[in-house]
């Protein structure tokens, strides 16, 4: 959990890397009325899934090679999808069709892995755990058993499910006040985290500070801020020795998380 806040700066960084840098490039860009790609966010999602990987590979003594990959990895994941969704963010889209569309992305091919993985690879399913893997609903449960029953990696689909379907009232909250009031949400809410987060029995921990759907809300949410402070900056000509600043401190709190990460609820 605390490597959201790393992530965030991250991922505002490689969206800023896509600013103009001159006047030149800045007006065509204008003429065009087009937003660019964020091509950068492509290697990104390389580097965050093979931390994932890292996190889940065993060496001999049991441990894996880099456990606070899977943390890092996950919650980029969150933030990134808050971006992405904010980025091509179409204001006269209605939510029923926004929805139905995401349903249709995600659902029929998750059924495809679900079956495929009770064909192929033989996980086991249990009666308890059927009807929320139909559902995508699993997450929700704090058995252990059941958001981590047949398919192990199911949940992230579950949480994602339901973060598109708040996608709209949440957006409002995060692009309708101004940045200070939001500033001081933020502050609140992480100091509620830590507060709530150290009094968790670790039987709990797993699901309550991980899988739990609502609390990765706030994953989801600092991905729509950085697209809301991304939008607001985009215009900016922004030297390249104040970029490689920029870099490096990002890189030093993705690192600073990681190395607090085995202290941290």
């Amino acid at each position: 959990m605390p490597s959201f806040f790393p992530n965030f700066t991250l991922l505002l960084y490689i969206s800023m890397m896509n600013f103009k840098t001159n006047r030149n490039e800045r007006r065509a860009y204008a003429l065009a009325d087009n937003r660019p790609q964020l091509r950068n966010l492509q290697s990104l999602r390389f580097i965050f899934i093979f931390l994932v990987f890292l996190s889940h590979y065993p060496m001999s003594d049991g441990n894996c090679v880099f456990n606070p990959g899977g943390d890092c990895g996950v919650s980029f994941f969150f933030v990134l999808s808050g971006f992405v969704l904010s980025f091509s963010y179409c204001s006269n889209r209605s939510y029923r069709s926004f929805m139905a569309s995401r349903v249709r992305k995600i659902y029929p091919l998750y059924i495809f892995a679900l079956v495929s993985a009770l064909l192929v690879m033989r996980w086991n399913f249990s009666r308890a755990n059927v009807l929320p893997l139909l559902t995508l609903t699993q997450s929700w449960f704090p058995d252990r058993d059941i958001y981590f029953g047949g398919d192990p990696t199911a949940w992230f689909i579950s949480d994602i499910l339901f973060l598109y379907a708040i996608y709209y009232p949440l957006r409002k909250l995060c692009m309708y006040y101004s940045w200070g009031r939001t500033l001081v949400a933020l502050a609140i809410v992480g100091l509620c985290y830590f507060a709530v987060a150290s009094q968790v029995p670790q039987v709990w921990v797993n699901w309550g500070l991980y899988v739990f759907p609502p609390l990765r809300m706030i994953d989801f949410a600092l991905g729509i801020l950085s697209f809301r402070a991304y939008d607001s900056m985009k215009n900016w000509i922004i030297p390249s020795r104040w970029m490689a600043v920029l870099q490096l401190f990002a890189i030093s709190l993705v690192v600073g998380a990681c190395a607090v990460w085995p202290y941290v609820p």
